[in-house]
């Protein structure tokens, strides 16, 4: 049973930053590749939730 991962909203923004960054300094290859591995880590989570570590609140 898969599980749904829950993105702060923050968290979001800051992928679309990193996702930004690569594109930039390293190309459309790179930043593809990164936002792979980011979702297919984010879909291994959800079917094994133990693997991650929960967040409630946000330290700033």
């Amino acid at each position: 049973m898969a599980f749904e991962v829950v993105w702060h909203p923050l968290a979001s923004i800051d992928l679309e930053g990193e996702i930004d960054y690569v594109f930039y300094e390293f190309g459309w290859d790179a930043s593809k590749r990164l936002y792979n591995e980011v979702m297919e880590r984010i879909n291994h989570l959800s079917q094994f939730p133990k693997l991650g570590v929960r967040c409630d609140g946000i330290i700033v």
